[in-house]
């Protein structure tokens, strides 16, 4: 897997300038595939609203799909919520 780097709890998505980034999708397809990674929850936090890239993302088995803000101070109370959510109240089990 090119794509992502990890440190077993966390996935990491570079994006390389010298050539095209992977489609999302392909990236979550990649860490689903992938068996010291398929047990991490990822998030799709995009800007799109159409309705194939989110059936697309919960096919691959995304955890979940949030279409992102385009106002900076909305954009980070979802991340917020989103890490709230992810490292607070939800228990997750191990690999």
């Amino acid at each position: 897997m090119t794509a992502v780097a990890h440190t077993g709890t966390r996935a990491i998505v570079p994006n390389p300038r010298r050539r095209a980034a992977p489609a999302p999708a392909q990236v979550l397809e990649e860490i689903r595939q992938d068996d010291a990674l398929q047990h991490i929850p990822v998030v799709m936090l995009t800007t799109s609203q159409a309705e194939h890239d989110t059936l697309e993302s919960y096919r691959l088995r995304a955890s979940a799909y949030v279409t992102r803000p385009v106002d900076l101070e909305q954009f980070l109370s979802v991340v917020v919520s989103i890490e709230q959510f992810w490292l607070e109240i939800v228990k997750l089990s191990g690999p």
